[in-house]
């Protein structure tokens, strides 16, 4: 083993490190009768109001340095990028020879290492976070119950001692707010943000509102608090931030909804006529 070891590069050795495992769900008869999907639109759920929502830099630093390749994300390769997401896109029934395909739509024809990182970022937030949430949002549209999205985009003061210039609203980066982080007395507290300054106190006092407001009554609306409409088919979702406001989804869900779709429709047609010539 140790001299299999030796003969792998450094590269290797980190991608290889902690691998990607998704968990997946058991449908066992008791708890599960049937897929998340099928309860989903057979309506087989309580109606009760949902309140979610994603930062804008999930994958910032947290997630990539856990999974061992923070520090390489500027130098990975095509190859480096597709071992990373094969499993994810596998799980999303994405054919393997369209997988380069969704990489380069997201990279362009960029070579330049920075650039590539954070598309490359944007694609792993947008893969493993913010389309399984847009579409449980989607089909939950008809049900009849209260949905609000939002999406946060603060960058703490206090990221300056620990993480680079370049990562915004890492992942996690809400839950200070949303537990008064600012107002904790306790530094050992995980949560502890005595450094806030008065707008992030403020931003503090909001959020906790919000999301008390909604506890207590399915709606995160209150007086005094920023305009939170309701995720219908507009989608519109609340930007949380030093100054709030209200948008619709990001026109790069427009790649996953129209653009990919058509992507597989041709590889399927090609694949369709390759077995038909096969079969003659």
């Amino acid at each position: 083993m140790v001299q299999c070891l030796r003969q792998k590069t450094s590269e290797e050795l980190i991608l290889a490190y902690k691998p990607i495992k998704i968990a997946r769900y058991n449908i066992d008869g008791t708890f599960f009768h049937k897929s998340p999907e099928e309860l989903l639109r057979e309506r087989q759920f309580h109606s009760v109001p949902f309140l979610f929502g994603v930062n804008n830099h999930e994958f910032g630093w947290l997630i990539p340095r856990g999974w061992g390749f923070l520090e390489k994300m500027d130098q990975l390769s095509l190859e480096d990028m597709l071992a990373i997401l094969r499993p994810f896109l596998t799980n999303m029934g994405v054919p393997t020879e369209v997988m380069p395909t969704i990489i380069k739509e997201y990279l362009g024809s960029s070579s330049d290492g920075q650039a590539k990182r954070e598309a490359f970022q944007e694609l792993l937030s947008d893969i493993i976070i913010t389309l399984p949430m847009l579409q449980f949002a989607r089909d939950l549209q008809d049900s009849g119950v209260s949905i609000f999205s939002y999406e946060f985009q603060h960058r703490p003061s206090s990221f300056v001692k620990i993480k680079p210039a370049w990562v915004r609203a890492d992942h996690g980066a809400e839950l200070t707010f949303m537990f008064g982080g600012p107002f904790l007395t306790d530094e050992s507290s995980m949560l502890a943000f005595p450094e806030a300054t008065e707008e992030e106190q403020q931003l503090s006092l909001t959020m906790m509102a919000q999301w008390a407001n909604f506890a207590w009554t399915g709606d995160p609306n209150g007086k005094g608090l920023p305009l939170w409409p309701p995720f219908n088919h507009a989608e519109e979702y609340l930007e949380i931030n030093l100054v709030p406001r209200v948008n619709q989804k990001p026109t790069r869900m427009q790649l996953w909804a129209e653009i990919l779709p058509t992507k597989f429709g041709q590889w399927q047609h090609k694949q369709k006529g390759r077995k038909a010539q096969e079969e003659l």
